[in-house]
């Protein structure tokens, strides 16, 4: 560089902000981490479930996690609704939905109600049967 050219960070002054900008004791609301909203940090596992998943495959295990997990967000008991976007948030294709559902209505975890071209609706179980 040469000795003519003017720094922009020669006067530092002309950089702040002004006092009056700057909200005095005002709190900021806190930004929303929708990663977090959707996902919190754990999930329940009944013991009936975790016996009886043991071997399953990871579509199976995946869609019973997510299961749980929208079983206690949404607070229903029966009537859940397993739609193509609720597989897809447990990593699970549309193609292999049908299949692990099933796998878990044979392990005895839920009992699927299939109404024609609808998504499936599913009472989940969590007691000894």
């Amino acid at each position: 560089m040469n000795g003519n050219s003017e720094d922009s960070f020669d006067n530092l002054d002309s950089l702040r902000a002004p006092l009056t900008s700057v909200s005095a004791g005002q709190p900021t609301k806190p930004r929303r981490n929708r990663v977090r909203d959707r996902h919190p940090g754990f999930t329940q596992v009944p013991s009936l479930w975790k016996e009886r998943l043991k071997g399953a495959g990871g579509a199976v295990h995946d869609l019973a996690l997510e299961l749980l997990h929208e079983r206690w967000r949404s607070d229903k008991e029966t009537g859940l609704v397993v739609s193509n976007a609720l597989a897809a948030r447990a990593g699970v294709s549309r193609q292999t939905k049908p299949r692990a559902l099933a796998k878990l209505e044979r392990l005895g975890l839920v009992e699927v109600v299939r109404q024609g071209r609808q998504a499936p609706r599913v009472t989940m179980f969590h007691w000894k049967c």
